[in-house]
């Protein structure tokens, strides 16, 4: 493999993979800027490495990811970063015109499949990263790991987990696995309905890099989606007293969401506005948008939660308009579900449910949110919403059976 013939070059590229690696090694809460300026540190070493030798494909890889697989999560300049991330793909592809296609041409289609993701085209994005699998040695562990990220994205539980395990099997024995990767492992449990083993892997990824607020927050996300919401919120009182100093937004956000679905409004809107104290709500993500609506519509604050339900209901339509990731996804989708349930206009509602059928795999928090959500009430004895509800839960757990037939090969259940 030719990485470059420029020492100069080539010692910029390592670095930048050392910033990187530094930066997967922060948690993701606790120390959540001090990953973001490593990040920017490898993103300026990867911009040195090709300026110095404009052929150097690995290089650009790595600036592609980083654009987006990193910063394209700031909804501020979101576009900007996945342009920029595909013009890196784009030019790698290129570079393979006069070369033989191998792993890095596997790694150029996969960066331009992770560009489709992002941009709500699941099929093309699909359709991509398996081309690439067609080049280069696919029996390693980075490319193990390539593909339980990828297939976690696209939220196959069963072809995620599968790939995380053969990751483990191939992986040099000294070789820590990566904190994303931990959590990224247990959301797909949490998704796939197996909250027991997520939490084995939450206290392996604790006992790897002693991370508690991270280790708190999924514990606590995780409880949420098995329906314990006491228990969710016992651990959100303990990752706050035991990080005194870290960004209690996330969770705020589920104890606040945890007291909704026990129907304790009051308590909830003591902690909505514990998060109003530091300005959290401007937050750009419509589900904190339409928490807060529900919330304020059950204490008796109308025209306050009918401010909130409008703009997230905006943003909503204009993710389906745009075809946002979250709306191929059908989140989008059900999110107006529920904001529509709110507002008593019951056909609007079962439209937006009956497009959430459309998805293949239901992750268990959609169960949950069907079964519990406060929003859904004045619907949910409806034969219309019965009927979508049964659909969607059948298609819950063909998937949670099939995931269960592979744990249990694994010895995890």
């Amino acid at each position: 493999m030719r990485l470059t013939d420029n020492p100069a070059a080539l010692n910029a590229y390592l670095q930048g993979l050392k910033h990187l690696d530094l930066s997967g090694q922060k948690g993701y809460f606790s120390l959540r800027q001090q990953a973001t300026e490593e990040t920017l540190k490898a993103k300026m070493n990867f911009e040195k490495a090709v300026q110095l030798d404009s052929g150097f494909i690995e290089a650009y890889l790595m600036l592609g990811q980083i654009y987006i697989n990193n910063l394209a999560f700031d909804i501020s300049q979101r576009k900007e970063y996945l342009d920029s991330g595909l013009v890196m793909a784009e030019k790698a592809i290129s570079l393979h015109d006069n070369r033989i296609k191998g792993g890095e041409y596997r790694q150029a289609l996969s960066l331009k499949s992770a560009y489709m993701r992002r941009q709500g085209k699941i099929e093309e994005a699909r359709k991509l990263f398996e081309e690439g699998l067609k080049y280069g040695t696919v029996n390693t562990p980075e490319n193990y790991k390539g593909m339980f990220s990828t297939y976690s994205d696209f939220e196959d539980y069963y072809e995620a987990i599968q790939a995380f395990y053969k990751y483990v099997e191939l992986k040099p024995g000294e070789e820590i696995i990566a904190p994303w990767m931990y959590n990224q492992f247990c959301l797909v449990l949490f998704y796939a309905g197996f909250p027991d083993v997520a939490e084995k892997y939450l206290l392996e990824c604790l006992n790897t890099n002693l991370d508690s607020a991270n280790f708190y927050h999924f514990m606590c996300l995780g409880n949420i989606y098995n329906g314990n919401f006491e228990s969710s919120i016992e651990y959100a009182n303990k990752g706050m007293e035991v990080n005194p100093s870290s960004n209690h937004m996330f969770l705020l956000c589920n104890k606040t969401f945890s007291y909704l679905l026990l129907r304790e409004f009051e308590s909830a809107l003591e902690t909505l506005n514990e998060i109003n104290k530091h300005n959290w709500l401007n937050f750009p993500e419509n589900y904190f948008k339409s928490l807060a609506a529900c919330i304020y519509l059950r204490n008796g604050q109308p025209t306050l939660a009918n401010q909130y339900f409008q703009e997230a209901i905006t943003n909503l339509n204009n993710e389906i308009s745009t075809g946002h990731r979250d709306a191929s996804l059908y989140y989008s989708h059900l999110e107006l579900t529920m904001i529509y349930a709110a507002l008593d206009e019951k056909e609007k509602a079962l439209h937006y449910l009956k497009e959430v059928t459309n998805k293949p795999k239901i992750p268990r928090w959609t169960i949950l949110i069907l079964e519990h959500h406060t929003a859904l009430d004045k619907i949910r004895h409806d034969p219309e919403f019965v009927k979508l509800q049964e659909e969607l839960t059948e298609k819950y757990q063909k998937e949670h059976k099939r995931v269960a037939t592979l744990l249990r090969q694994k010895g995890e259940i």
